[in-house]
């Protein structure tokens, strides 16, 4: 279920956030790009986003 999609040059940041720079940026894309071809190869939720506990975030 996908909801809520839009384009990554017309995200809102939320209110304290600030915009990331362009080697940021490139970083999180490969980093996202890389845990989807694990997951792909691997199976859903090979690896997937966790914290701590319950409340860590």
């Amino acid at each position: 279920m996908l909801f809520d999609l839009i384009d990554a040059d017309r995200l809102q940041l939320e209110i304290f956030e600030t915009a990331m720079t362009e080697p940021e940026r490139i970083r999180a894309e490969k980093l996202m790009a890389t845990i989807d071809m694990i997951n792909k190869l691997q199976g859903r939720d090979a690896v997937r986003f966790g914290m701590t506990t319950d409340h860590a975030a």
